[in-house]
């Protein structure tokens, strides 16, 4: 008896060594396969009717394949030129425009002058030291935009990790649809839970991923388009850039897209666009502010049943620890956290009934 025990252990351990072990290997291909895995399960219901039509599993899989990595490489095609020409820009012009704006401020004590502004400027200047800041606004301002812009093109300039990881993802969707079921099925079977705690795991990973997919995807590209195009519509150089960067942040709960349009409206004002500055806020406020509280909780709704600090916290140790992965991993671990912690209650609550 403690001979089969002791080989259940080797066996278990060897289990998670071999786990580990597979961790790592497939580590730097790790955000392919999550993203092949995701495509793969937005498709399964698609990829279900067409193997009826084609009567062939792998054809749909092939078809489906191909067709995501087109539309994916054409989107991307599209995007990214005029992506990184307006983030390249607006490093280049960046310098240009910060020094002319101090130089504007250090005219007006030798002026007598209406402007926000100055009148602004004269305010503060008695309270705080008003180069130092000027200085400090200027190097990160130019440091910030140069960071963005280098990102984006080294992120650009990997052109032969970017292919590697096209068509990691291409395999890995015709993987997961082809196998999609079976490797569900054999996880499930590992855990050694009943059937009905099963699928309530398995329903908690469903509406998590179904939250932050087509809830958090959707709603952060509409503002990011509905930024883009009020940006551009107000004559804000690099309204692309800018519309992308809406689109990023708007998946920081609490935080989102006002970290971009906030700032952006105040320089308006400070430049002497003040109608142009009120009209973004008041844009921003509206249609950003109605997708975000709006949009967002109808395709969400109670899905992941997390509070939105939570979730905020959540997505934010999920980017420190997984990096662009954390924002699928963070409140999905806290969400099955959250799941096996009812598990448990209802488990102990059982077993001392009598």
């Amino acid at each position: 008896m403690l001979k089969e025990e002791s080989k259940r252990y080797v066996i278990f351990i060897l289990f998670l060594l071999l786990i580990v072990l597979s961790f790592f290997v497939l580590k730097d291909y790790l955000a392919s396969l999550v993203v092949g895995a995701l495509i793969a399960y937005l498709l399964f219901p698609l990829h279900d009717r067409l193997a009826k039509i084609l009567k062939s599993k792998n054809l749909a899989g092939i078809i489906l394949s191909l067709s995501s990595a087109t539309l994916l490489l054409l989107f991307l095609a599209i995007l990214i030129p005029p992506l990184v020409l307006q983030a390249g820009q607006l490093y280049s012009n960046t310098e240009q425009i910060v020094s002319s704006q101090i130089e504007e401020l250090k005219e007006c004590p030798d002026k007598d002058s209406n402007d926000l502004k100055c009148r602004l400027s004269k305010k503060i200047s008695a309270f705080i030291d008003q180069k130092g800041v000027k200085d400090k606004l200027a190097d990160t301002t130019k440091q910030v935009s140069g960071f963005l812009a280098r990102s984006l093109m080294t992120i650009i300039g990997s052109i032969a990790t970017f292919i590697i990881s096209i068509l990691i993802v291409l395999f890995s969707v015709f993987y997961f649809l082809d196998n999609g079921v079976e490797i569900k099925n054999t996880i499930l079977d590992l855990l050694p839970i009943k059937t009905s705690y099963k699928d309530k795991v398995l329903k908690k990973i469903e509406d998590t991923i179904n939250a932050i997919v087509v809830g958090n995807v959707t709603t952060a590209f509409l503002q990011g388009l509905a930024g883009g195009v009020i940006f551009s519509i107000l004559g804000v150089p690099s309204s692309l850039f800018w519309g992308f960067l809406i689109f990023l942040f708007a998946f920081v709960p609490a935080i989102g897209s006002t970290i971009i349009w906030i700032p952006a409206a105040v320089i308006l004002i400070l430049k002497g666009s003040l109608t142009k500055g009120i009209v973004l806020i008041a844009y921003s406020t509206i249609v950003l502010g109605s997708i975000d509280n709006i949009l967002k909780p109808k395709l969400i709704g109670n899905r992941i049943n997390l509070s939105s600090f939570m979730i905020f916290l959540a997505v934010l140790g999920g980017l420190k620890l997984f990096g662009i992965l954390g924002l699928i991993f963070g409140p999905l671990v806290l969400a099955l956290l959250s799941t096996f912690i009812q598990i448990y209650r209802e488990e102990t609550i059982s077993q001392t009934e009598f």
